[in-house]
């Protein structure tokens, strides 16, 4: 009887569960200061939004702007700490798991369904799903395009409504311009065979007009500030010249070794639904599935292989690229699910079911173990010490001139010397500075041009002049700059003969 009514409650306690299941196995996370660089530049880049009012104007990053755009409001509703930026990461995982459950839930059970959600949830701890990474909001569109394509097939609404989040992920995520073209395809095929894939016959001109939704939303807000220019240079040149300056593509080679990777941990889940999947695609014209089945395994396949493409056209891979192929991958694994045995589908909620208790207790471990660490007082934060001390003893005319530790500027609310700044190493890439200056917007030797403005207080990693400036200029900061202040790998040197 109790069993049987969680059941007919599903509907309402299993969202809930992934809700709650996603703040568990992330909350670990929220006891390192500073995780990652990238992160550090997105939280910085999105806090200037929101004194500037647009992404790229005073730091700026090579991401596209709707990314910094949706950081900065979740900033703006949740405040501007780096606890609340990871809480709201953690809340797009949350809502992104949701959607597909309900996705998932049309090819299986709803336990099942569950399972496969609060896998794709539980893959996301560890160093692999940093909560501030463009991958995780990008999911949330890239599921949500999936749902709207399997829910109403044969429908222009849903081509407008999956090119609207299309186009929203494209502009989390350049690489995702691949899945733009490849589902654009999908639906010119449609031209010549709208009844073979479930799409109208001119349901591309739908998506087109969804896709450029977005778009020129964004085109229009930076148009009403003046700033079309910036938006060009920044979103556009910009990537493209670092694009060029990258040795080659990664090749497809990496993307089977990147699910590789996923074996040893709770992400294993994921490689099992490829290979289900991959076996429900190799099997198409199977007769006795339902035509539906046929049509989201096409529209699941085109998504995934895009997807994969985009990874391996970019030039360079780290681990949480593999994040965006996670919402087709759980989409196929289901539908190739449904089509299988009793007895295999058991043996994968079972399975499924056993990883996710343990990566669920493995991380909500951790996560205790860091609230008992807080307790204690045994959480040392040397960045935000860095930034209360510079605090107390400089005006606002002071200048800070983070080289290291940029997440420094967060806490202290300022932008970076140069826009470029905002990631340090950006100051001595050329391919990713040019643009800019071709365009007017930052002097041709920018890490010369911020040291003659001798900044009052230069962040670094440890004592020693930067190795970015020229040799004179080296031998000014030893002899003009003394170590201020310094805690475990942060290092603040201070300009001697300055007003104490």
């Amino acid at each position: 009887m109790v069993a049987s009514r969680l059941a007919d409650l599903g509907w309402l306690w299993m969202p809930a569960a992934l809700i709650l299941l996603a703040f568990a196995t992330q909350h670990y996370a929220l006891g390192s200061e500073q995780i990652d660089v990238d992160e550090a530049t997105f939280m910085v880049v999105a806090q200037s939004v929101l004194r500037n009012g647009l992404p790229y104007i005073e730091a700026l990053d090579n991401k596209p702007p709707l990314f910094f755009l949706i950081l900065a409001g979740g900033m703006a509703a949740m405040g501007e700490t780096v606890e609340a930026v990871r809480l709201f990461g953690d809340a797009a995982i949350a809502a992104t798991a949701v959607i597909l459950f309900v996705l998932c839930k049309r090819y299986v059970s709803q336990a099942l369904a569950f399972a496969l959600a609060a896998a794709f949830v539980v893959s996301h701890a560890g160093h692999l799903g940093e909560s501030t990474n463009s991958e995780i909001i990008a999911n949330l569109f890239v599921a949500t395009s999936l749902l709207v394509l399997a829910s109403l097939p044969n429908s222009n609404r849903a081509s407008y409504a999956a090119g609207v989040m299309i186009g929203c992920a494209v502009l989390v995520r350049t690489n995702l311009v691949y899945l733009a073209l490849g589902v654009t395809l999908l639906h010119l095929f449609a031209i010549y065979r709208p009844a073979a894939i479930g799409l109208r016959r001119w349901s591309v001109i739908a998506l087109s007009f969804g896709g450029l939704t977005p778009l020129l939303a964004v085109v229009g807000l930076f148009a009403l500030h003046g700033q079309l220019p910036l938006l060009w240079v920044a979103a556009v040149e910009l990537p493209l010249e670092y694009a060029r300056s990258r040795t080659g593509t990664v090749g497809l080679v990496w993307i089977p070794l990147g699910f590789l990777r996923l074996v040893p941990g709770v992400s294993s889940v994921i490689v099992l639904l490829l290979i289900l999947g991959l076996g429900s695609v190799m099997s198409l014209l199977r007769q006795d599935a339902p035509k539906t089945f046929l049509r989201d395994r096409v529209i699941f396949a085109t998504f995934l292989v895009s997807i994969c493409l985009s990874i391996a056209m970019t030039g360079s891979f780290y681990n949480h690229y593999m994040l965006q192929t996670f919402p087709p991958v759980l989409g196929l694994g289901a539908v190739s699910l449904a089509l299988a045995g009793k007895k295999l589908t058991n043996w994968v909620l079972t399975g499924t079911t056993a990883i996710v208790a343990l990566g669920t207790v493995w991380f909500g471990v951790q996560g205790a173990l860091l609230v008992s660490r807080q307790i204690a007082g045994e959480v040392d934060h040397p960045i935000a010490d860095a930034a209360a001390a510079i605090e107390a003893y400089s005006g606002s005319d002071d200048s800070v001139w983070a080289l290291g530790n940029q997440l420094i500027l967060f806490f202290l609310d300022r932008d970076p010397m140069l826009p470029i700044g905002a990631f340090p190493a950006n100051l001595r890439r050329e391919a990713m500075y040019a643009p800019l200056v071709r365009a007017g917007l930052m002097p041709a030797d920018p890490m010369h041009a911020i040291f003659e403005q001798r900044p009052r207080y230069v962040v670094l990693s440890q004592f020693e002049p930067p190795s970015g400036l020229a040799a004179e200029d080296q031998t000014a900061f030893s002899e003009e700059y003394e170590q201020w202040w310094a805690q475990e790998g942060v290092v603040v040197a201070r300009r001697i003969n300055t007003a104490q």
